[in-house]
């Protein structure tokens, strides 16, 4: 296997790696310290906090207008490049992934809201299958490029999915949309020159789970937890089922009770698992709270664990669930 020189040296010696970071670390602090971006990044604390994005002059503007977000984030870009060039192998003090065409870099997150970049790369691919809809509202800005585009929203929801409807855009440099995450969905389809985005994002207080449809019929395929805590507590929950925890039967009950409905469900299977007398009396409690999201799932797997184990209507708690 080839290796290149400069690897090896990193390979031999971490000193370059540290004169690296240092001097990327630099860069960001310099770009921090400019008087217009730490009076942006003031104004993106407060929109994190929950201010109206009316009240914050310079973060709409970034928001809406190429110029002044491209002025903004300008000098940091110029920076890191002029870095990078001395340290090629140094790795960006930002958050970022990529993915296929598309490169993200996050350059902020204060609170609830955050400022990144995205990049997509030439392309052209068919139409995706799914779509997914998270949740929070963002403001897009075209700071470059040329590309086109499918913008997909909900107009209402049916049993099983929702109804979609979809428009295409043609995306090129001065372009500013904005979103409600939880209804309305971007799809770049074909890019024709490399497309730079500055996107300005807030979460809701409690975000909602990640859903995904089809695009041919809008049915749902997929949900997922949008908070990583609420997956750290329903991957707990299977946890303890799986270990046979039985003295945490009361916790995991009171999880069943209150909180997102996707841990609650966790809860209830676990607690069905640990101690069917429980676990079958918290299910019929459930079922039997109409205001409750859970309900009608409850209901129907009440039905169908009597159908298979008619004996459960003799446990205590379940006398007035029906079959």
């Amino acid at each position: 296997m080839k290796v290149h020189p400069a690897l090896e040296v990193l390979r031999s010696d971490a000193a370059p790696q540290h004169e690296a970071s240092l001097a990327l670390d630099e860069a960001r602090r310099d770009w921090q310290a400019r008087a217009d971006v730490a009076r942006w990044l003031d104004q993106l604390a407060d929109y994190g906090k929950g201010a109206a994005l009316d009240t914050l002059p310079l973060l709409a503007a970034s928001a809406t207008c190429r110029e002044t977000a491209r002025g903004l984030i300008e000098p940091l870009v110029g920076t890191l490049g002029e870095t990078l060039a001395v340290h090629p192998f140094g790795l960006i003090p930002f958050r970022h992934q990529i993915g296929g065409n598309l490169v993200v870099m996050e350059l902020v997150r204060v609170e609830r809201a955050a400022i990144t970049l995205l990049v997509y790369r030439l392309q052209v691919e068919g139409r995706p299958e799914t779509v997914c809809f998270t949740s929070g509202a963002r403001h897009e800005v075209c700071l470059g490029g040329m590309a086109r585009a499918t913008t997909v929203g909900i107009v209402s929801t049916r049993p099983g999915g929702v109804v979609i409807t979809d428009q295409k855009v043609a995306i090129d440099t001065g372009w500013n949309a904005a979103f409600d995450n939880a209804r309305e969905a971007k799809i770049v389809t074909e890019v024709s020159a490399p497309l730079v985005i500055m996107r300005l994002q807030r979460d809701l207080v409690d975000p909602l789970p990640v859903r995904e449809y089809r695009l041919d019929d809008g049915a749902q395929v997929h949900e997922s937890a949008a908070d990583r805590r609420d997956s750290r507590r329903e991957l707990a929950l299977a946890l303890l089922g799986s270990m046979g925890r039985r003295d945490t039967l009361p916790a995991i009950v009171g999880a069943a009770r209150a909180g997102p409905a996707h841990v609650r469900w966790e809860a209830v299977r676990q607690a069905l698992g640990l101690d069917s007398a429980t676990g079958f009396a918290l299910l019929c409690d459930i079922a039997r709270s109409p205001g409750d999201p859970l309900a009608s799932a409850a209901a129907a797997l009440r039905a169908q664990l009597i159908e298979t184990y008619p004996q459960l209507t003799q446990l205590h708690g379940a006398e007035q669930c029906p079959a």
